[in-house]
């Protein structure tokens, strides 16, 4: 499959993740309708900054997301050519790259605080090791997104007490945004090793 075509299947799984549907152009030769020539128009320009299938993908998968911010989806393929938008979207890709280094930085610092005993209250009467921990800002909700053992900590806890913490459906959506990025899954996976969990996270 050549690029442009490539990439046109891409963004209408963009589309699709942001809850629109994409109709296929009835034409039966695809590269004679103005959606081709849109997405052959920005892989073109892609191609100057030089960048490569991946690059292109994510910056298809911002476009899309940003369109939907401002309530543009109306506008189809055309979205992908707007005045400014690689400029946009890559300071917009740019800012989330900085924000998940960040994070990986914060959960790396933390992860010693990974233990086989989190579900037990250090005093008495007090919270258990993982609630607390999470309260004084020690635990990022991040590192008990992705642990095991922080998992099966939660699985112990009593249900007055697991309401104190975030759910299993926020968890995974925390999960999935930081793994779905191969990069990033490979560096959590050298952090983490067998305790990260990957359940849920599509392959």
């Amino acid at each position: 499959m050549d690029d442009v075509l490539f990439i046109y299947d891409w963004f209408k799984k963009a589309m699709a993740s942001v809850g629109r549907k994409t109709k296929d152009p009835k034409c039966n030769d695809i590269r004679k309708t103005y959606q081709y020539r849109a997405v052959n128009k920005f892989v073109d320009k892609a191609r100057e900054f030089d960048l490569d299938r991946d690059q292109m993908q994510a910056l298809v998968k911002e476009i899309v997301r940003y369109a939907k911010d401002a309530k543009l989806l109306h506008r189809g393929t055309a979205v992908l050519n707007m005045s400014d938008i690689f400029s946009i979207c890559s300071k917009r890709l740019e800012m989330n790259a900085e924000a998940v280094d960040t994070t990986v930085s914060i959960i790396r610092s933390s992860a010693h605080l990974i233990s086989d005993d989190l579900h037990v209250a250090e005093n008495f009467g007090g919270y258990p090791r993982i609630i607390a921990l999470y309260n004084s800002g020690e635990m990022p909700v991040e590192l008990i997104a992705l642990s095991s053992k922080c998992a099966a900590a939660l699985q112990r806890l009593n249900s007055i007490d697991r309401q104190l913490l975030p759910s299993d459906v926020d968890l995974l959506r925390i999960r999935v945004k930081l793994l779905m990025d191969k990069d990033v899954r490979s560096e959590l996976r050298n952090v983490f090793g067998d305790d990260l969990v990957e359940s849920g996270v599509p392959s």
